[in-house]
C-alpha cells in the first residue's frame, strides 16, 4: 500500500516574518520549533532576527530583572533566556512520562508493626531527585530520579525494621520503634560517593511514632521533626550532647537526675529538643516542612457527627513570611509582596531552631510558642490537604464539597476556586493529597518566578499550572469558578494511570507521583515538538533495586535490555 503525503507549500519569508512579528514571547519560542527555516529566521538572520527579538527584551527584563539583561546583549544569550522563559510558562506542554512498576519492590516491604498509619504510606519517602524505599530485610534503597531510567544510588542497612522515612537532597532519616538514625549522602555524582551514619540515638519518652520530616536546606545536618504522642523537634547538637554525656555519667551508668521539692524525680531537660502535643491531640500523618524550613505543616483529626473523622489543616512555626500587624494590614489592601524577606533569611539548623523556640505575635498579651500546633483559620470551612504555595498563599481542599481553592491566610480570604475533585467523599478520604507545589527559585519585582502547581483534577490525569498564570492580587467571589476553570482549561492533560496516589513531589524539572504499585516520573521539558509524549515502555524495579525493561509479574522479572547507567544486582 502506497501512502501519498501532500507537501505543504513553503510560505514566503516575508509572510513568516509578519506572523512571527505579532507573536507574544512564549509563542515566538514555540514557533521557532516548527522547522529549521523558522528557527533560522528567529535566531540567525541578522537584522531580521534583531528586529524580531528586540520587542521581547522588555518582557525578559520584567521577568529576570533589568540588572541581569544589559542594553546590548548577544542573540545567543537572548535565545537562552527565551528557553528559560518558555520553560517557566509552558510547564507540562513539552513533557515525557516514564512509568516504573514497583510491585516486586513493594512485595518486599510488607511487615507488621504497631504504627496506626498504613504501611504503604510510610514505606517510601520522596523529594527533589531522590526516592527511598524501606524493605523488610532491614534495608533502605535510595534511587536517583534525575537519571533516565532511574537508578539505585545506595543501599542503607538498618538494625531494625523502620517505622517511617524522610529524605532530602543530602540526608536520609530513618525512624524505628526505638531510635532515630540520620545518614548523609556524600560526594554524589562522583566515584568517591558514600553514605555515612551521622547519628543514631533513642528519643526520650517516644510513644507510638508514625512520621518524620527534615528541614530542606544546606549540607549541614538538618532539624528533624518526629511525630508520636508528642511532636519533637530535634537539633543535631542533641547527638553531640549525648556522646559528650557519656563522660559525665555516674559509676552506676544512670543519667543525672534532679529532685524537686515535691520529692518527685525527673530526668533533666533536653536543651536541644522541643516538644509539643502530637497524636495525643489528633495531629496526624503526613508532616513536612515548608517555607524553607520555617513552617511544619501537619493535619489534625477531630471527631464530627456520626463519629466521622474530620481533618483540619494546621501548622507549627509561621503561617506567613512576616507576622507584624502593620504588614498584615498592608496585605489586606495591596496583596502579598514580602516573599523576598523569606528568601534572604538564614535557614541553617541553628537559625531555624531559634525561630521555633521564639513566640508568635509578641505584641499580644499572650504570645504562643511557635512550636505549638495551630489550625489555619478558615472561617467555618472544614479543610484538608493544605499545601503552602508562597508567603501566605495556600492551596487546600474544602472537605464537604471537594472544592480545591487557592486562599490567603492572615486574614483568610478565598482567592478563587481552582477545580473540584469529582471523587466521592469516601474516595477523597483515602487520598492524602491530589496536588503538590514547586515554589520556584526566585522572586523578581515581587513575583514568584519559575514555580507551578501539579494537580490531578480527576483520576489518571495530571495538570501543570504555572504560578505565572495566576493573578495573585485579584480577589474573586467565593463562589466564582470562572477564573479557575479558565486556568485549568489552559493546562494540558498528562496521563499517569489510575490508582490511589500515595505521594507526589514537584521539582524544578520533574514531578514524581507514587501510586500503589507504580512510580510515574513526569519530565517537564523535552526538546521535541508535539507536546506531551509517553515513551511506551514500562520499566520495572525488582526487590534488589535492579531496573529492567520487561515485567511479567512478581517474581518473574525478565531483563531484555538494561538502560545505560542502570544497576543490576
Amino acid at each position: 500500500m502506497t501512502v501519498c503525503i501532500r507537501q505543504v507549500p513553503k510560505l514566503p519569508e516575508a509572510v513568516v516574518y509578519n506572523i512571527l512579528q505579532n507573536l507574544p514571547t512564549t509563542s515566538l519560542f514555540t514557533a521557532s520549533l516548527v522547522c529549521s527555516s523558522w528557527r533560522k529566521l528567529v535566531y540567525n538572520s541578522g537584522p531580521l532576527s534583531q528586529a524580531l527579538l528586540k520587542p521581547h527584551l522588555a518582557v525578559l527584563r520584567e521577568r529576570f530583572g533589568e540588572e541581569n539583561i544589559p542594553p546590548r546583549i548577544p542573540i545567543h544569550i537572548i535565545r537562552q533566556l527565551l528557553v528559560l522563559y518558555a520553560r517557566q510558562d509552558l510547564f507540562g506542554a513539552f513533557s515525557s512520562t516514564v512509568t516504573y512498576n514497583v510491585s516486586d519492590l513493594c512485595s518486599a516491604a510488607v511487615w507488621q508493626d504497631s504504627c496506626s498509619i498504613p504501611l504503604q504510606r510510610r514505606q517510601f519517602a520522596v523529594c527533589g531527585s531522590l526516592i527511598a524505599f524501606a524493605l523488610r530485610n532491614k534495608r533502605v534503597l535510595v534511587f536517583e530520579t534525575n537519571r533516565h531510567p532511574i537508578r539505585l544510588l545506595t543501599t542503607i542497612k538498618v538494625l531494625t525494621k523502620p517505622i517511617t522515612l524522610a529524605v532530602s537532597e543530602v540526608f536520609v532519616a530513618v525512624l524505628d520503634e526505638k531510635k532515630l538514625h540520620l545518614y548523609q549522602l556524600l560526594a554524589r555524582g562522583t566515584p568517591e560517593f558514600m553514605s555515612v551514619n551521622i547519628y543514631s540515638f533513642p528519643l526520650p519518652n517516644l510513644r507510638n511514632p508514625s512520621a518524620i520530616a527534615l528541614t530542606p536546606e544546606g549540607n549541614e545536618p538538618p532539624l528533624v521533626a518526629v511525630l508520636g504522642e508528642e511532636l519533637y523537634l530535634i537539633h543535631p547538637a542533641h547527638a553531640v550532647t549525648l556522646k559528650r554525656g557519656e563522660f559525665f555519667r555516674d559509676q552506676s551508668g544512670k543519667e543525672t537526675k534532679k529532685r524537686w521539692a515535691t520529692g518527685r524525680t525527673q530526668v533533666r531537660s533536653q536543651p536541644w529538643i522541643l516538644t509539643a502535643p502530637g497524636s495525643s491531640i489528633g495531629v496526624s500523618f503526613p508532616i513536612y516542612f515548608t517555607m524553607r524550613g520555617r513552617q511544619l505543616s501537619v493535619s489534625t483529626c477531630t471527631v464530627g457527627l456520626n463519629n466521622d473523622p474530620l481533618q483540619h489543616c494546621a501548622y507549627l512555626g509561621s503561617a506567613w513570611g512576616n507576622e507584624d500587624s502593620s504588614e498584615l494590614a498592608k496585605r489586606r489592601i495591596y496583596g502579598i509582596k514580602d516573599g523576598q524577606d523569606l528568601l534572604g533569611k538564614l535557614h541553617d539548623a541553628d537559625s531555624l531552631f531559634q525561630h521555633y523556640t521564639s513566640k508568635t505575635a509578641t505584641n499580644t498579651p499572650n504570645p504562643i510558642p511557635k512550636w505549638t500546633p495551630k489550625s489555619l483559620v478558615t472561617r467555618q470551612m472544614e479543610s484538608e490537604d493544605a499545601v503552602h504555595i508562597w508567603d501566605s498563599y495556600y492551596i487546600l481542599t474544602e472537605t464537604a464539597t471537594g472544592y480545591v481553592r487557592i486562599v490567603t491566610v492572615a486574614p483568610f480570604e478565598p482567592r478563587f476556586l481552582l477545580y473540584r475533585r469529582n471523587e466521592s467523599f469516601e474516595e477523597r478520604r483515602r487520598r492524602h493529597c491530589g496536588y503538590t507545589v514547586f515554589r520556584g527559585t526566585k522572586i523578581i519585582n515581587g513575583r514568584r518566578v519559575g514555580g507551578y502547581i501539579a494537580f490531578t483534577p480527576s483520576e489518571g490525569r495530571l495538570n501543570i499550572l504555572p504560578l505565572e498564570w495566576i493573578s495573585w492580587s485579584e480577589s474573586c467571589d467565593d463562589d466564582d469558578v470562572g477564573v479557575g476553570w479558565e486556568l485549568v482549561r489552559e493546562c494540558r492533560d498528562i496521563a499517569i494511570g489510575g490508582g490511589e496516589i500515595l505521594g507526589m513531589f514537584a521539582g524544578v524539572a520533574r514531578v514524581v507521583v507514587v501510586l500503589e504499585n507504580r512510580i510515574v516520573v513526569v519530565r517537564l521539558w523535552t526538546e521535541h515538538v508535539g507536546g506531551v509524549e509517553d515513551e511506551g515502555i514500562e520499566w520495572a524495579i525488582d526487590k534488589k533495586g535492579g531496573v529492567h525493561q520487561s515485567w511479567e509479574g512478581p517474581g518473574k522479572l525478565r531483563c531484555l535490555e538494561v538502560g545505560p547507567g542502570c544497576p543490576t544486582m
